[in-house]
């Protein structure tokens, strides 16, 4: 290693700051610690996938025609170099296609997504086709966000992009008016999902005599425009990147798809997959420091809860537990920020899974020799707070200590919740190994699902959810999920007719279940 790289690093050891450094080097952009090879060499080359039309192939740079579908030209190639510098080597694969429409990209785009690789860039810049057709900004809209949620699948970071404005001599109006509409809304939905956006329409028009210097024809640039293109790209990709680090580099950064667990130190994500092939990403929604939730399709419908204990003291680990409400195929990645290990558990289709892994991270010895404070997982109680994925406190749903509304005989309280509208009454009673006995603590969640605590409410054993799957089968269904192997038993009590289901779990199994023959519908409805 030279002398400017260490002197870079302040003379530290380069051998236990290599990780750390490429991770700043990524998040900062700091251009002085990326061209130390240290940082080149410390990440291992991410997937790019530039996705699009004839101006992701390139057309207008020199020797580019839309016969040579293998092109290296355009912005992409130019943005791969610029990140490069940084320190964030990419594969890159370009693949535009002339006159290519968003319905016809749309056609395509799982064929390319199947042999993507996880955790890397997905630039979308498609658009400028439809505008020619007379496809309405909204319509275009539609098909780039379908196409960012099928790449969501596959856990690539989707870039979302402006087309880029056309000459004059394009047309009478040029249709650049469609083109900013489409930029506005995209811009807008990109804000919203809190994806990146790159917007190189804006930045051509902003330089001086951008027709007659920076384009090749109406409607493609020369080799100095898609200078200007790859550059309006650096920012989003950076920020993609720092994303993308968040799970397998440095430290836990919560976001909408990964909890940040006991203390930060645990990164966890869920992936998820249908039947029919259909992919995706689960929402996070954090509970307390060592508890969260995910949602698979919609925020009204938990499909999994999962904590992260330290048991150091107890057995030199820190242990995962995972309740599940659905029997969807998904897999929960869980990684030791400090250490850089990572866990996988997976759920095959038409599985109900509740897991209790007490060896889940084992700890060095040398880690151990600096933990003195008391395990919180049987420590003093903390104060529970329900939090979104980005870390701000949410208000729980208020607690009804009267009659829900229309529905005779549901009381919620402390011990009882009301799910389904308030028709169905839910209690838990524990029991431990030692004959200590006791009932669950609610902790309301949506209208369908709610939460027991059996010691502290900042230590969640068990989420439970009553569905109406009338118009499906004619009943109304049941799903548990326990984070906890204590003996309970759960009493689910239909208040229209006073009809009871009792599940029981024994001492020392973790259960998940889903009932869909729980409480048929009675011939009066």
């Amino acid at each position: 290693m030279g002398t400017d790289c260490m002197d870079k690093i302040m003379g530290l050891d380069s051998s236990r700051l290599c990780r750390w450094l490429a991770v700043l080097a990524v998040a900062w952009s700091v251009n002085a610690l990326a061209e130390c090879p240290l940082v080149a060499q410390a990440l291992s080359p991410r997937p790019f996938i530039a996705f699009g039309d004839s101006i992701t192939l390139g057309l207008g740079d020199p020797g580019v025609s839309c016969e040579d579908s293998s092109s290296y030209a355009g912005y992409p190639p130019r943005l791969q170099t610029a990140l490069a510098r940084e320190g964030f080597p990419t594969e890159l694969k370009s693949l535009g296609i002339c006159g290519e429409t968003t319905q016809e990209a749309l056609s395509r785009i799982d064929g390319v997504l199947t042999d993507a690789r996880d955790l890397g860039l997905f630039v979308l810049m498609e658009g400028t086709n439809d505008i020619s057709v007379q496809i309405s900004p909204e319509t275009i809209r539609f098909n780039l966000n379908e196409m960012a949620r099928r790449a969501d699948g596959y856990r690539l970071e989707t870039i979302y992009s402006s087309i880029i404005p056309r000459s004059p001599e394009a047309s009478p109006d040029s249709n650049n008016a469609a083109a900013s509409v489409l930029r506005d809304l995209l811009e807008a939905d990109a804000i919203e999902e809190q994806r990146p956006f790159a917007d190189p329409f804006t930045a051509l028009l902003d330089q001086p005599d951008v027709f007659e210097n920076l384009y090749r024809d109406p409607f493609h640039t020369n080799a100095e425009g898609y200078d200007v293109v790859a550059d309006a790209f650096l920012n989003p990709a950076r920020a993609a990147i720092s994303q993308i680090g968040s799970l397998d580099e440095g430290p836990c950064e919560v976001s909408p798809t990964q909890l940040c667990l006991n203390e930060g130190r645990f990164a966890i994500v869920v992936d998820w997959i249908k039947p029919d092939g259909e992919r995706g990403i689960g929402r996070a929604e954090t509970l307390t420091e060592d508890t969260g939730y995910f949602y698979f399709f919609r925020d009204t419908n938990i499909e999994l809860v999962i904590k992260v204990l330290d048991g150091r003291n107890n057995n030199g680990h820190f242990w995962v537990f995972y309740g599940a409400l659905s029997n969807v195929e998904y897999a929960i990645t869980v990684r030791d920020s400090e250490t850089g290990v990572i866990k996988r558990y997976e759920n095959a289709p038409g599985s109900f899974a509740s897991v209790g892994d007490t060896r889940a991270f084992p700890v060095p010895d040398s880690l151990m020799l600096r933990h003195h404070r008391q395990d919180r997982s049987l420590g003093e109680s903390t104060h529970f707070v329900n939090r979104s994925a980005s870390g701000t406190a949410r208000t729980a749903p208020t607690r009804s200590t009267a009659v829900t509304a229309g529905i005779p005989g549901c009381v919620e309280d402390e011990q009882t919740l009301c799910l389904n509208e308030g028709r169905f009454a839910v209690r838990v009673d524990w029991r431990k190994p030692d004959g200590e006995e006791g009932v669950g603590t609610t902790l309301p969640q949506t209208a369908d699902t709610g939460m027991f605590y059996f010691f502290r409410e900042s230590n969640i054993e068990l989420i439970l959810k009553v569905l109406d799957g009338r118009n499906t089968n004619g009943h109304f269904w049941v799903f548990y999920g326990a984070l906890s192997n204590v003996e309970y038993t759960i009493t689910v009590t239909d208040t229209v007719d006073g009809r009871e289901k009792v599940y029981t779990n024994p001492s020392g199994a973790f259960a998940s279940v889903g009932d869909t023959q729980a409480f048929p519908t009675p011939p009066d409805g």
